[in-house]
Parts: C-alpha cells; sequence; structure tokens
C-alpha cells in the first residue's frame, strides 16, 4: 500500500513535538488509530485531513495530494490485475478448445485408419443398426477370408428403464459393476469383452459402454456367415442388486 500519508503524519507530528497520543487526542479518535495511518495499515478520514493539516501545521493540498495519489496507484493495480485475470482467461480458453479439437481429430483420425485399412483388404462390409427402445447401435461388421471385425460407432443407453423387481422406473441402470459385451452370429459368440468398475469409481451404464467398445473388436477365425440376418448384441449389466440381460437385434444392411 502506498503510505505516503503516513510517513507525512509521522514525519510532521515529530516536528511538533506531538506524540502519538496527544495528536489522537487533538483529532479525537485513538492512539492505535494514529499508529495504524504512520504503518500504512489503514488511512484517515477524508473528513479528518483538514484538522490534520492544521495541527501538523502543513498544507492541507500536501494530504489530500497524497490520498488522490494513493487511489490513483489502487485504481492502476485493479486495471492491470483485470487485464492479467483477462489474458489468462482467454489462454485458458484456446488451450481448451485446441485440445478437444485436437483429441477428436486424433479419434476420427484412428477410426477413418481401421476403416480404410480393413476396406483395402478383399472384405465385405455390412452396416448394422438397432431398433431397440432402450439402446442405440450402429456400427460395421466386416467379413473377410481371415476373420471379421465389428467397429461401433455408438452404443448407448438412451430412454427409461424399469426395475425387473420394483417395477421403478429409473433414468439409469444404478450402481453398475460389470458390463460384459457379446456379439452373435446366430449361436455363436463371435466376439465378448467385459468392463468391471475399480475400487471408489462413480460410473454410468454408458462409461462402461464407451470403454468396452473402444477398441476394434476383432476374430480371426473363421465363420459361418451364411445366415447373416441372426446377428444380434447382448449386454450383461451387474449392479449391487441384480443381474440384467439385454437382447439387442441387429438389421445389418451391405455397404
Amino acid at each position: 500500500m502506498n503510505n505516503k500519508i503516513g510517513e507525512l503524519i509521522e514525519k510532521y507530528r515529530k516536528e511538533c513535538g506531538l506524540t502519538q497520543k496527544e495528536l489522537a487526542k487533538k483529532l479525537g479518535v485513538s492512539h492505535t488509530a494514529i499508529s495504524k495511518w504512520e504503518h500504512g495499515s489503514n488511512l484517515p478520514d477524508i473528513t479528518l485531513l483538514e484538522p490534520l493539516s492544521e495541527i501538523l501545521g502543513i498544507d492541507k493540498l500536501l494530504l489530500f495530494t497524497s490520498e488522490n495519489e494513493r487511489k490513483e496507484e489502487t485504481s492502476e493495480r485493479v486495471k492491470l490485475l483485470k487485464r492479467r485475470n483477462t489474458i489468462k482467461l482467454v489462454i485458458i480458453s484456446i488451450i481448451f478448445i485446441s485440445t478437444i479439437a485436437f483429441t477428436n481429430y486424433i479419434s476420427y483420425k484412428v477410426y477413418k485408419h481401421k476403416l480404410d485399412t480393413i476396406q483395402s483388404s478383399q472384405s465385405t462390409i455390412y452396416k448394422f443398426t438397432s431398433t431397440d427402445p432402450e439402446f442405440i447401435a450402429n456400427g460395421y461388421l466386416i467379413l473377410s477370408g481371415k476373420g471379421s471385425n465389428v467397429i461401433f460407432e455408438q452404443l448407448e443407453y438412451q430412454t427409461m428403464h424399469t426395475n425387473a423387481k420394483t417395477k421403478k422406473i429409473t433414468n439409469e441402470y444404478e450402481d453398475v459393476e460389470l458390463v460384459e459385451l457379446y456379439v452373435y452370429l446366430d449361436k455363436q459368440v463371435i466376439f465378448n469383452s467385459f468392463c468391471k468398475k475399480k475400487d471408489k469409481e462413480q460410473l454410468k451404464i454408458n462409461d462402461f459402454l464407451k470403454e468396452l467398445t473402444n477398441s476394434n473388436l476383432q476374430n480371426n477365425e473363421p465363420m459361418d456367415t451364411t445366415d447373416l440376418k441372426n446377428i444380434k448384441i447382448e449386454i450383461k449389466i451387474q449392479t449391487e442388486k441384480e443381474h440384467i440381460k439385454k437382447d439387442i437385434i441387429l438389421q445389418l444392411s451391405a455397404k
């Protein structure tokens, strides 16, 4: 804090031969107030500047000028702090937006590379979708002489769920601990994966599904493709209270 006023008060008080208590008595304030003024931890009220200047025998403009300089310095510091905070906010926003854009770009390039690699190797590609009222499922089934791949564009829980025991309708599967994912071709399991909750994690059903479908599901075993219409997804959900099994029938179309 600018302490020009405090320095002036202390200097001219001593020249007048006054103690802090004596000056305080003349002004009608406590000697503690005088001590705070001189140390710069507080400032005299503006109404006291004129009697203070008379007691100390100095021009009141000297004290007024020091007060104005203090206010101007404080104002400049506030403006500087605001400018710095604005610059920081702009920089953080740019970094945040750039990070999201870069992450999305990398995800797209990885997904595109997977699809292009599979397409380049004499494969038959089928687009699959579901009409399930609870789950959105869409992506690609790729068949080749070396096996098959499943690439999910989306597998997401989207609607209300009715608890089989309580008949209570909720917006989410609650307290999920384990999710298993199976892809069936007729009665043959061609892919399977699972995701288990770690200690103290608070995950929703879509967090599990995202983890399960982030990678390209690949099967290197030969498979019977004579009846592709019988393809489905099976999701097993284990919560603290129950086990739920959900079958999602897929519709295939050649790409």
